[in-house]
C-alpha cells in the first residue's frame, strides 16, 4: 500500500511539472536566423524553430562568454543554439556555435591558433595600459596607416630600422626636426636655420662635386664666400676654385 502511494505522488508531482511547463520550451534548440536587423541595435535576431519553420520567433538576445566585447551579428541562413529562460518564448537568447552552415575559419593549428574575420569595422577602447609581446613577426596591410598620439611615439628597436618609399617620405613639424647619432646632433629649424653640434664636419664626396643653383648670398661668419670667376678688393679675378 505505501509504494502505491508513493507511486501515485510521483504521479501527481509529474502531471503538476507537467502542467507547469505547458507552453514553456524548457530544453535548448537549434534555429536558423531569419532577421538580424534589430531596429533598437540591441543585437537581437529572430530565427525559425524547428517545429514552425515558416515563422518568426520573438526577438532573442545575445549570449556572451566575455564582458565588453561586441562581435558581428550571425548571417542570415547560419544556425544558432537558442535557450529560453524558464522555458518561455518571450524571454529567448541565442548562442553562435560552428556545423556545416557555421564552418570554423581556416588555420594552421586549431588547438593554439586565433583566426578571426571581421566584415566590418572595429573599435577597440583601452582604458588602461596596452601591453603586446610577440615572440614571432608582426606583418600589418593597410591601405592607410595613421597614428595619432596626445603626448609622445617612441620606438626602440636592437637593429636596424628601414623604410622604403615608392613615391616621397615627408617629415613635418612645427619647431625642428633633428637628427642625432653618436655625439653628433643636426638640427633643421621651422624658421629655415640649422644647427650641427659634435665637432668637426667632414663630408667626403667620393670624388663628386656639390653643385648649388639659384643662390642668393652665401656667408661664413658674416662674410660673403669668394667664388672662382669673383672679382676681388684689388680688382683681379678668382681663376682658381682652390681645392
Amino acid at each position: 500500500m505505501e509504494e502505491i502511494f508513493k507511486l501515485w505522488k510521483l504521479s501527481e508531482k509529474a502531471t503538476q511539472i507537467s502542467l507547469d511547463n505547458v507552453g514553456r520550451i524548457p530544453f535548448g534548440t537549434l534555429a536558423i536566423v531569419t532577421d538580424n536587423n534589430d531596429p533598437e541595435g540591441r543585437r537581437r535576431i529572430k530565427v525559425a524553430l524547428p517545429n514552425t519553420p515558416s515563422l518568426n520567433s520573438d526577438w532573442l538576445r545575445r549570449l556572451l562568454a566575455y564582458p565588453n566585447i561586441d562581435p558581428p551579428l550571425p548571417k542570415i541562413g547560419e544556425t544558432v543554439l537558442v535557450l529560453y529562460a524558464n522555458g518561455l518564448e518571450s524571454n529567448g537568447w541565442y548562442l553562435s556555435l560552428c556545423n556545416d552552415t557555421n564552418p570554423p575559419r581556416d588555420k594552421q593549428s586549431p588547438l593554439n591558433d586565433l583566426s578571426q574575420e571581421i566584415p566590418g569595422n572595429r573599435d577597440i577602447e583601452v582604458k588602461g595600459n596596452d601591453d603586446l609581446v610577440i615572440g614571432g613577426k608582426l606583418t600589418t596591410n593597410a591601405d592607410d596607416i595613421e597614428f595619432n598620439s596626445e603626448k609622445d611615439i617612441t620606438a626602440e628597436v636592437k637593429g636596424n630600422i628601414f623604410m622604403n618609399a615608392l613615391q616621397a617620405i615627408t617629415l613635418q613639424a612645427a619647431q625642428y626636426v633633428m637628427f642625432k647619432v653618436g655625439q653628433w646632433t643636426f638640427k633643421l629649424f621651422a624658421n629655415g636655420t640649422s644647427e650641427v653640434r659634435g665637432g668637426v664636419i667632414t663630408i667626403d664626396m667620393g670624388g663628386h662635386g656639390i653643385r648649388f643653383t639659384n643662390v642668393g648670398t652665401m656667408e661664413i661668419n658674416g662674410s660673403p664666400i669668394a667664388v672662382e670667376g669673383a672679382v676681388d678688393s684689388d680688382g683681379d679675378v678668382i681663376v682658381d676654385a682652390g681645392w
